[in-house]
């Protein structure tokens, strides 16, 4: 009996220490950014992993930049030669070819999904312009406004043209969402340096954050660009794997009505993708839209009614997200309070970090996602865009 005694505790104590150890191995230790120390040079090559939306080619004393467009493959959006001034003169452009020469001095930007990398990259000084600014959650950039040192264009879908023009623009970023645009064109015949973005086009995480080498090569930080992400992809990568592993995946639902139609990601947008590899088990995952399937409440509550955690709710509490519609208390998540808001770095006006920072960065998104889905196996530390909905 006695021997019996130690046989079963030394098996009890190797099952709790052996438990410890391999959650342990879940546990990845995650790399920082640390921008202060890396320099800036030209590179011979800039290589493009992920992303899909551009191209870079490299010549001897210029790139070549291009744009490619989503929505036909055919045409591409813009074709821009990056030079520095002394090399300028000596370069024969081709048709359709816009020529931008380095260091840039004043930059205007039309969506605030942008101004993370400028960020990153440390030349939120060359932002001169910006649209939508009561949305802003930069405190530089909203310190800069309170000056009067920052030129405000209005509203993304109306932009001010005689403000963008009078600002005297290196570059203007433009988001594409879909062709050419007739006020485009408008504002390429008046002189405005107008270069198109479609990060939000991307399919997965790695390829929109793989932007930040875009935005690297206009503000002439290669090198830097390839570093920062190359340090978020590891991260990343060390995140997924370890997701990957986990053998529960709970159910999630993402988001809620917005006039009475519930947009939820399609099986093969950035969201369903971040989703997988946090290791959960979406519910949409198979479906082939790229961008959101607009459904009906009582669709998704058919199908996701038991969904264990609810994400991406638009209300910080439990009682204003009942007030908006009340049949939100049918669903498991709200019963249980397992549900996220992604408001936490939202400011009094409206201006979200996880619209800014938080896209340019999926492997902190990501490890959000598996401190919320996962939080045994999660490094130490608090959620840094979501929230946990509170009851009142």
């Amino acid at each position: 009996m006695r021997y019996f005694y130690y046989f079963t505790t030394l098996i009890i104590t190797l099952l709790i220490f052996g438990s410890c150890t391999t959650n342990q191995e879940y546990k990845p230790e995650l790399k920082e950014i640390i921008t202060d120390t890396l320099s800036n040079k030209i590179l011979d090559n800039i290589n493009i992993k992920y992303a899909q939306g551009f191209s870079i080619e490299t010549n001897s004393n210029h790139y070549r930049l291009i744009v490619h467009n989503p929505w036909n493959r055919e045409k591409d959006l813009g074709v821009y030669i990056i030079a520095h001034k002394e090399f300028a003169d000596s370069i024969s452009l081709k048709e359709g070819e816009m020529l931008i020469q380095l260091p840039l001095q004043k930059v205007a930007i039309m969506s605030s999904s942008n101004i993370g990398y400028f960020d990153l990259l440390q030349k939120l000084d060359l932002i001169k312009a910006v649209s939508d600014a009561k949305r802003l959650y930069n405190p530089f950039l909203r310190e800069q406004i309170a000056k009067n040192k920052l030129i405000v264009l209005g509203n993304s879908s109306s932009i001010n043209t005689e403000s963008l023009v009078a600002c005297g623009c290196d570059v203007f970023l433009q988001t594409a969402y879909g062709a050419s645009s007739a006020s485009d064109e408008l504002l390429i015949k008046q002189g405005v340096p107008l270069v198109y973005n479609v990060d939000w086009m991307e399919k997965s995480p790695l390829a929109r954050a793989e932007w930040i080498k875009f935005v690297g090569l206009l503000t002439d930080e290669n090198e830097r660009a390839d570093s920062i992400f190359s340090v978020i992809e590891q991260n990343y990568i060390k995140l997924k794997t370890m997701a990957d592993s986990l053998s529960y995946k709970p159910d999630v639902l993402v988001g809620a009505l917005y006039k009475d139609v519930w947009y939820m990601p399609g099986g093969e947008s950035y969201k369903a993708v971040l989703l997988a590899d946090a290791g959960t088990d979406y519910h949409w995952a198979n479906d082939s839209t790229q961008g959101s399937l607009a459904l009906s409440f009582e669709t998704v509550l058919d199908q996701q009614m038991n969904a264990a955690v609810w994400i991406d709710v638009p209300f910080k509490t439990k009682h204003d997200l009942l007030s908006s519609d009340e049949r939100y208390a049918y669903f498991d998540a709200f019963k249980i309070g397992s549900m996220y808001h992604n408001l936490k770095r939202q400011n009094a006006s409206g201006g979200n970090d996880y619209w800014e920072m938080g896209l340019c960065r999926p492997d902190e998104l990501l490890l959000d996602f598996i401190r919320i889905f996962h939080p045994e196996y999660a490094p130490e530390g608090e959620l840094k865009y979501y929230e946990r909905v509170a009851p009142n």
